[in-house]
């Protein structure tokens, strides 16, 4: 198939370039000359009915190439490519005419389109054009391929080729490889300079080791770069475990040999091997921790411990202290309860057995002050004493009490049924409230334990009296006493014969009165007569210097070789001098004497005045 034929015109093309449009308009006239001459020899040139194989407008006998249309005179040539397509003789290998070709060789132009850029070309700031076509926008002086930090690029040194981002840094030679902004100084990036670097890390390729590091002592390290292994981390003088010493916590001045040990919190301060959990020593370990001893600090307390009752402790480590030995559901006086007799199950506060004794007033177990400061030689010094619980009879006891005992066949009779200035006394149920009088110390003893009792003893008797420290007992001690060694029951006011106050002494009476009768004679603990009326037997022997010389201040007891008289304490009707009115004044008798001013007053406890002291303070 052919076209018709248009001559090519020789206008040049807007939209090549002026040297380009002159070349090719050349050769447009060159083949119409040669088309005109061949025509004018019989060809067709440019005339009407030229044949046009590839129908791109230009004649065979002019188009280079009439089999593509792409390529005639007059085409847009293409650089590089091989194909001439403009007819021009030759492929376009320099389009930007800067002197740099296409073609592949150590200066290849890089973009032939804009001759601003060439190999060579001068690339000075990062513009997003490789001026001098190396590759990098922008100057690489080093060839390190990275762009001058001056020209907008990162490169910080474009002189030395090894150094760029990303370059391993040398440490301590003062170069910055790597463009971080600085040398490498610190290499295992604990915080700390190395020592080659003018810092303190004496050891840079560990992070452990530096100047604030805990030091491990004896392990040959340096830890903390003091400039020594450590041996006593802790300065407490003892060479640590680890370096072969008896430190066995050497990061902790406590911990050492000859330190005080404190039990039960599990840490070994004296390094024995063991923390303390058996303080007292008794085999048995600390409920603290878990164990069975009920009561670490007194060895004596532990599950093989022997019960003590009424001594506040748990001795055998089994539901307390026993209080209340006879199970009638009363705990014992001894053991700040208000049973005066725990040893026996029929005798408790309120039952028939208990009243038939009389009333009676609770003596809580405690320390006082026994004797005087100044007075007859036998009742100095003033000391201290601690007394156990017991009970009082509130009232001396009475004619009509001991003759129920003589009628049940357990007493006998007084020695004389008179008083001082009655011929009729005992017997006569005008007395029966008056104190019983003419009776040995055998028969006292004797009524007391009819009715559960017993004599008291010089402490019980002047603690009644006087008053503990603590008028409700050691253990809380919320009522103290506040004349604690006052010379009267009531207190230190003497007695008044005149107005027949406090007391029935000074001969007021000139005879015994009803018991209960003076009621300002009466004791911290509701006794009552014990400063008048009649004197009392004592279940001690008297000894003269007993309270000087007494081998125990727990529940003393007078006795002594060669002691043969009975103690009697307190005042009577008959009584006229003043120091023999104070409760601390001491008589004696022999225990067959009997008197017209003496009687009888009984006391009850669980336990016989020479047994063990009861409810003892922690401290003893």
């Amino acid at each position: 198939m052919s076209y018709p034929v248009t001559c090519p015109d020789a206008r040049p093309s807007s939209l090549l370039s002026r040297s380009k449009a002159r070349g090719v308009l050349s050769r447009i006239l060159s083949l119409c000359f040669l088309g005109v001459l061949s025509g004018a020899l019989g060809g067709t040139g440019c005339e009407p009915g030229a044949v046009d194989l590839d129908g791109d407008g230009v004649s065979s006998t002019l188009d280079c190439d009439d089999g593509m249309a792409t390529t005639h005179p007059g085409a847009n040539e293409i650089a590089c490519d091989g194909i001439d397509q403009d007819c021009s003789g030759q492929d376009l290998i320099d389009a930007d005419a800067d002197g740099f070709t296409c073609l592949y060789s150590l200066e290849t132009d890089c973009d032939d389109d804009d001759p601003r850029v060439f190999p060579g070309a001068l690339d000075e700031r990062v513009d997003g054009i490789d001026q001098d076509c190396d590759g990098i926008d922008g100057p690489d002086r080093d060839g390190d391929g990275e762009v001058d930090v001056d020209a907008g690029g990162f490169d910080c040194n474009d002189l030395d080729p090894g150094v760029f981002p990303g370059a391993t840094d040398l440490p301590y030679d003062g170069i910055d490889q790597d463009c971080d902004g600085a040398d490498l100084i610190d290499v295992d990036q604990d915080g700390f300079d190395a020592v080659l670097a003018g810092g303190d890390d004496c050891h840079d390729s560990s992070p452990s080791i530096h100047p604030n590091a805990g030091e491990i002592a004896c392990d040959g390290i340096d830890q903390d770069c003091d400039g020594q292994d450590a041996q006593d981390l802790d300065g407490d003088g003892a060479l640590a475990a680890a370096c072969g010493g008896p430190d066995c916590d050497d990061s902790d001045p406590d911990q050492a040999p000859g330190r005080s040990e404190v039990p039960y919190d599990g840490i070994d301060q004296d390094c024995d091997g063991a923390d303390l959990i058996d303080v007292d020593g008794d085999g048995f370990i600390a409920r603290e921790v878990g164990g069975p001893d009920c009561d670490d600090h007194r060895p004596e307390v532990s599950p093989a411990g022997l019960e003590v009752p009424y001594n506040g402790l748990d001795d055998d480590c089994v539901d307390g202290d026993s209080v209340d030995l006879d199970g009638d559901g009363f705990a014992a006086v001894e053991a700040y309860g208000d049973d005066c007799h725990d040893g026996d199950p029929g005798l408790y506060p309120g039952s028939v057995r208990d009243l038939m004794g009389g009333t009676k007033a609770l003596i809580p177990p405690g320390w006082f002050s026994m004797g005087t400061l100044e007075g007859p030689s036998d009742a100095t010094p003033l000391h201290d004493v601690f007394v156990s619980g017991f009970c009082m009879s509130q009232y001396e006891a009475t004619n009509a009490q001991y003759l129920e005992c003589e009628q049940s066949g357990t007493c006998l009779t007084p020695l004389s049924a008179s008083s001082y200035t009655r011929p009729t006394y005992y017997g006569d149920e005008r007395f029966d409230a008056f104190p019983v009088i003419r009776v040995t110390w055998g028969d006292a003893e004797n009524f007391c334990a009819s009715i559960g009792g017993r004599l008291p003893t010089e402490a019980e008797w002047e603690k009644a009296s006087r008053g503990g420290w603590c008028l409700d007992g050691d253990v809380g001690c919320e009522v103290p006493n506040p004349l604690p060694v006052r010379p009267y029951p009531w207190g230190d006011v003497p007695p008044d014969c005149r107005n027949n106050r406090f007391a029935n002494l000074n001969d007021c009476t000139r005879d015994t009165a009803e018991v209960g009768r003076f009621r300002q004679d009466v004791s911290p603990y509701g006794v009552y007569d014990l400063s008048g009326n009649v004197r009392e037997w004592i279940y001690d022997l008297y000894v003269e210097d007993f309270y000087s010389t007494a081998p125990t201040a727990l529940d003393p007891v007078g006795y002594g070789y060669g002691a043969q008289d009975q103690v009697l304490r307190g005042a009577s009707y008959s009584t006229l001098e003043v120091p023999a009115q104070s409760l601390w004044y001491r008589e004696n008798l022999g225990s067959s004497g009997v008197g017209w001013s003496l009687g009888i007053r009984c006391v009850f406890s669980s336990r016989a005045p020479w047994g063990e002291p009861i409810q003892m303070p922690a401290s003893l």
